[in-house]
């Protein structure tokens, strides 16, 4: 072989070596405790890539993919995945609540946030989703404030103001109204009410005038080209944004957003009438001013941003997935037309007063959440050596060694299917959720301190658009020839085909809304 070979093949030779040295050494490290052992870490970008591989990778989309099943497989609810490749070759996935419980309330010191891996967020400014420790805690005390009772008021009345606005001037003369994606709608709607809580705009459907003010997307535009795209400021460098068309239409909204964001920040910061405003960037605003460790613009602007990449997505999607659940269980969706008709008694619309009454729309929306998780998994980095306590389903117990450096990943996809909390996990039904229920094993909005705090921003809106329109329209899966002949199961795994992007997307949800009468 010639000389010019041994060089490369020899330093590959080496490389390989050490690292199946550190492989045995991981394994050894955790007592060979049972789980996946594959060549790429499932922490890794490469897995968003790729097709599950056995003994390769575990493929993007894997949590929502994969459930409870590899729990069931092993035999216990926390498992071990080591790899060979990969920053963090060591990872716990959790489907155990009291273990779950034990990482993000009352051990947070070992268990914290890996900031390395949202730094990249912080396109606007630091915010409470990137954040940790004593930081965290400042961006905690200036958010927290925003969602009150005030806002929350004003989240109910601009949804249904939003949507009589729809029914009444958009669809006023149609009885029948298809969507080939139910997403065009909900996006729509949740971009409506953020532009009214959150910025306190007036919100309409009327076809939006073109940019101004010497900007080259309209704040709508901006901010729906930013979520869509979000996951590229992620995953590229910057200096890739220029290489595609596609790319650089997404740094254009990138860079929209973040000057519609300064110059709200100004218009509010010198508008004499802002005071006492309900919508959130008033408040967040105002929280700020009258603070004694006031935080600079960039980190307002960063928390308003993240704000919105998470209700846009989130609530978009989540309707989504729920108005497609009652199209394919229209026994549920009358039960619900029912529930909400006995609670409006006569009343075309809600008021913010019915919503603690309308219990079954709540119980709909968090039995949507636990099939379809927005987030599947949440990210923690060990800090420290370190032990959890493990009990199977047959009451075995274990302990298992948990190293610095490695991760344990909150699956909540894994914990809403396991069938310890939840009886029959893969059937849709809303009736669990008006009974006693294992709460923390419920945790679409993550769980402890560090839970989501808009999560009843959230609720409230989706709620009334749950309301608003099942008292309105019957709902069902648009029939499409092509797909006539399919069963049950193939029509319910083609409309809830979906991937895990920034949050859990549908790829395609084709709908009727029928008027009732």
């Amino acid at each position: 072989m010639p000389s010019l070979y041994l060089l490369p093949l020899s330093i590959l030779a080496v490389v390989i070596c050490r690292r199946a040295l550190a492989f045995v050494k991981d394994l050894g490290t955790i007592q060979y405790h049972v789980g996946k052992r594959q060549l790429v870490s499932v922490q890794s970008v490469l897995t968003a890539f790729l097709p599950p591989l056995r003994w390769i990778t575990e493929g993007a989309n894997s949590r929502i993919r994969l459930k409870h099943s590899q729990y069931e497989r092993f035999g216990w609810d926390v498992i071990s995945e080591v790899a060979v490749i990969g920053q963090r070759t060591i990872v716990f996935s959790l489907a155990d609540a009291d273990v779950v419980r034990e990482v993000t309330a009352s051990s947070r010191g070992r268990f914290v946030k890996p900031v390395e891996i949202y730094e990249r967020t912080e396109i606007y400014g630091p915010h409470i989703i990137s954040a940790e420790g004593e930081q965290w805690k400042k961006y905690k005390k200036l958010v927290s404030p925003a969602f009150t009772e005030r806002n929350n008021r004003l989240v109910f009345k601009e949804t249904v103001n939003i949507l009589s606005e729809l029914f009444e001037d958009v669809w006023r003369d149609k009885d029948i109204i298809e969507l080939d994606h139910c997403t065009s709608l909900t996006y729509k709607i949740a971009l409506l009410v953020l532009g009214a809580a959150v910025f306190g705009n007036k919100p309409s459907w009327e076809t939006e005038p073109g940019p101004k003010g010497g900007h080259r997307m309209t704040f709508n535009q901006a901010l729906h080209g930013m979520t869509s795209d979000f996951y590229l400021s992620v995953i590229l460098p910057a200096s890739a944004m220029g290489l595609t068309e596609r790319f650089r239409k997404a740094r254009v909204s990138f860079e929209e957003l973040g000057a519609h964001l300064t110059e709200t920040l100004e218009e509010k910061k010198n508008s004499p009438d802002s005071e006492g405003k309900s919508d959130l960037f008033s408040i967040i605003l105002a929280n700020n001013e009258d603070s004694d460790d006031k935080l600079p613009d960039a980190a307002v602007k960063g928390n308003i941003f993240i704000f919105l990449i998470a209700g846009h997505e989130t609530t978009a999607h989540t309707l989504a997935f729920t108005f497609a659940l009652l199209s394919m269980y229209p026994e549920e969706q009358e039960a619900l037309y029912t529930h909400i008709t006995s609670v409006l008694e006569g009343r075309l619309v809600p008021s913010y007063e019915d919503l603690p009454r309308l219990t079954r729309c709540t119980a709909v929306l968090y039995e949507t959440m636990r099939l379809f998780p927005p987030i599947t998994s949440v990210p923690k980095s060990v800090a420290e050596d370190t032990t959890l306590d493990i009990t199977n389903r047959k009451g075995e117990k274990k302990t298992i060694p948990v190293p610095k450096g490695s991760t344990v990943l909150i699956d909540a996809a894994g914990m809403h299917y396991n069938p310890r909390y939840w009886k029959d996990p893969l059937s849709f039904n809303p009736e669990r959720f008006l009974r006693d229920y294992r709460r923390d094993a419920f945790i679409p909005f993550s769980s402890g301190p560090r839970a989501c705090p808009g999560r009843r921003f959230f609720e409230t809106e989706a709620v009334a658009v749950m309301a608003m329109f099942i008292s309105k329209y019957k709902v069902s899966i648009k029939e499409e020839p092509q797909f006539s002949s399919e069963t049950f199961e193939q029509r319910y795994e083609r409309i809830f085909a979906s991937k895990e992007v920034l949050t859990l997307t549908p790829t395609r949800v084709p709908l009727v809304f029928t008027k009732r009468v």
